[in-house]
C-alpha cells in the first residue's frame, strides 16, 4: 500500500512549473502529438521513438496528476491504428501495448524522480526501466511462441536507444528550466 501512496505523490511533482495558459497548451500539443505522430513520420522506428520518448520526458517534468496519462497512453495507440489505417497492422502489437504502457508509466516516474537532482541518472535510470520492462515482457511472450523473436530487437535495444535520447535531448533542452526550480 505504501507504494501506491509513493507512486501518487511523485505524480504530484512538477520538476518545471508552467503557467497556467503555457500548461494548457503544452498538455494539449503534448496529447494530440503523442497519437498523431505514428502518422505524421510514419517511420523509421527508432525516429518515432525518440520523438515519442522526448514528449514523455518532457509531460513527466511539466506536468502533474492525470496530464501524465495521455501521454503515456496515446503513443501505443497511434502506432496500433496507424497499423489499422494502413494496413500494415500486427497482431503482435496489440500484445505488447500493456508492456508499453507499464514501460511508459515507469519512465514518467523515473524521469520525475530524479530529474530535478540529476538529468544524467534521470535518462538512464528511466531508459533502462522503461526498455527492461518492455524487453522481459516481449521475451516471455517470445518463450510462450505468442510473438515472434524478431521483435526482440524492436522491443529491447530500439527502446533503450531511442528512450536515452529522447529523454536526454529532452533534459539537455529544458536544463535551464529544470535549474531555475531546483
Amino acid at each position: 500500500m505504501k507504494i501506491l501512496v509513493d507512486i501518487y505523490r511523485l505524480f504530484h511533482v512538477e520538476v518545471i512549473k508552467l503557467s497556467v495558459l503555457r500548461e494548457v497548451l503544452e498538455f494539449m500539443l503534448l496529447s494530440i502529438l503523442s497519437f498523431f505522430i505514428p502518422f505524421l513520420i510514419g517511420s523509421p522506428q527508432v525516429l518515432i521513438g525518440i520523438v515519442i520518448n522526448f514528449m514523455l520526458a518532457r509531460n513527466a517534468i511539466t506536468m502533474k496528476n492525470w496530464k501524465n496519462l495521455p501521454t503515456i497512453l496515446f503513443p501505443s495507440l497511434g502506432v496500433f491504428t496507424r497499423g489499422l489505417v494502413f494496413a500494415s497492422f500486427t497482431v503482435y502489437l496489440a500484445y505488447m501495448i500493456p508492456a508499453i504502457w507499464l514501460g511508459n508509466f515507469v519512465f514518467v516516474c523515473f524521469i520525475k524522480l530524479f530529474a530535478s537532482r540529476n538529468t544524467l541518472k534521470a535518462t538512464f535510470m528511466s531508459s533502462i526501466a522503461k526498455s527492461g520492462i518492455i524487453f522481459l515482457y516481449a521475451y516471455l511472450l517470445v518463450k510462450l511462441s505468442i510473438i515472434p523473436d524478431t521483435l526482440l530487437t524492436s522491443m529491447g535495444i530500439i527502446q533503450l536507444i531511442t528512450s536515452m535520447i529522447g529523454s536526454s535531448v529532452c533534459l539537455f533542452l529544458s536544463r535551464s528550466e529544470i535549474n531555475h526550480f531546483k
